[in-house]
């Protein structure tokens, strides 16, 4: 495993790129972040406002929010509604009540406390079953299916009543160093090549699933022309836009979080992905796949902006990446009808055995210099 010079992102990482010098490009963006001419992306977010606010819409919003109730969600639509002057209106995805947790109920009912609409959208939850079902068994991602929904149905919204804007959170590209996007800045023109959904959701037609085409149209980001939506980054013209900056903030306003040790979910933070039972063990087959989970991915950030030294973080990846408490495991086995055992031997599959071995007690371990 290769990994940056400055953060701990592995080359493992689908489209991640290194210059010469063996940094990511996530790592270059954030040394950029002194130089820049905010007074610049603030008129260039300034002209897609008057744009978004002069825009005829019958429902009188001025754009749309995709939210989970979670830390970045809740600085959006204050930020949108109290700074910037929107009339905004917030879309939710409600997953099966397998699925969402409380700490998530609890959030989006205090955006609603909060003064903001909200439209909530739930997708067939025998079908959200299936893909959950086949992305795992397929792909080892129970969310590549399904998270194309966050997207198409602010998309579907925003069509359907002529709202002129979507606003999403950070541009994961220039934050991660994917190439997807990493050259989109402010506007999402790529959206549909992000990795997870790139790839369209025809391939998820199943005659043994009865997945049908009808069935995924709810999933499919709809075609539309940027004279009519337009779909910005809004963490890419805030200064302070990452994930400790909104959660401090979004707890001032009452965001809850996970009551759990940080060991039992296999991240750095009990205030991230608080909406989702399944994420953790998600997370732990994308250790098997690719040797990172999510703590490596927040420590890097963490690294980025400068709060965090990369041994520290290394430290830190080491005892808590692929970590996922066994009640998460036996949730979804339950969910999808299937044993411990058979959840285990599936998720074995997607072991990448180009840098994982087994030593002399038959333990495996990553081929990395971190862990050696």
């Amino acid at each position: 495993m290769v990994y940056c010079k400055k953060c701990i992102t592995p080359t493992t990482r689908p489209g991640l790129l290194l210059d010469n010098d063996g940094v990511c490009q996530g790592c270059r963006y954030f040394e950029t972040l002194n130089n820049v001419d905010w007074d610049k992306r603030s008129q260039e977010l300034n002209t897609i406002l008057k744009w978004a606010k002069e825009r005829p819409s019958p429902m009188n919003y001025d754009a749309i929010i995709s939210v989970s109730g979670g830390k970045d969600s809740l600085r959006q639509s204050l930020y949108a509604r109290d700074t910037l002057g929107l009339n905004v209106l917030l879309v939710s995805t409600l997953r099966p009540p397998e699925d969402i947790t409380n700490v998530g109920v609890r959030n989006l009912e205090n955006l609603v406390k909060l003064g903001f609409d909200i439209i909530t959208i739930t997708p067939n939850p025998e079908v959200y079953k299936k893909l959950m079902k086949k992305s795992f068994y397929e792909f080892g991602n129970v969310y590549k299916a399904s998270e194309s929904i966050l997207y198409a149905s602010a998309h579907k919204i925003a069509i359907q009543y002529k709202i002129p804007l979507i606003i999403l959170g950070e541009n994961g590209s220039i934050v991660y160093g994917d190439a997807a996007s990493v050259n989109d800045g402010g506007i999402a023109k790529n959206i549909r090549n992000i990795n997870t959904i790139k790839a369209g959701m025809k391939l998820f037609m199943d005659k043994k699933l009865d997945i049908r085409e009808s069935d995924l149209a709810t999933f499919e980001i709809p075609h539309y022309s940027d004279d009519d939506l337009k779909v910005i980054y809004i963490g890419f013209y805030m200064k302070d836009f990452s994930q400790i900056t909104n959660a401090f903030y979004s707890m001032s306003y009452g965001l809850d979080y996970i009551h759990q040790p940080l060991e039992e979910l296999g991240t750095i933070y009990n205030f991230g992905q608080t909406d989702t039972d399944f994420m953790p063990m998600n997370q732990m087959i994308k250790f098997y796949k690719f040797g990172f989970g999510k703590a490596s991915e927040d420590l890097s950030e963490l690294i980025k902006v400068g709060i965090m030294t990369r041994e520290t973080a290394i430290e830190l990846a080491k005892k808590l990446d692929g970590k996922c408490d066994e009640k998460y495991i036996l949730m979804f086995c339950e969910y999808i009808g299937i044993s411990k055992e058979e959840f285990l031997e599936v998720a074995e599959k997607f072991r990448n055995l180009n840098i994982w071995n087994k030593n002399s007690n038959g333990k495996w371990e990553l081929d990395s210099e971190f862990y050696k």
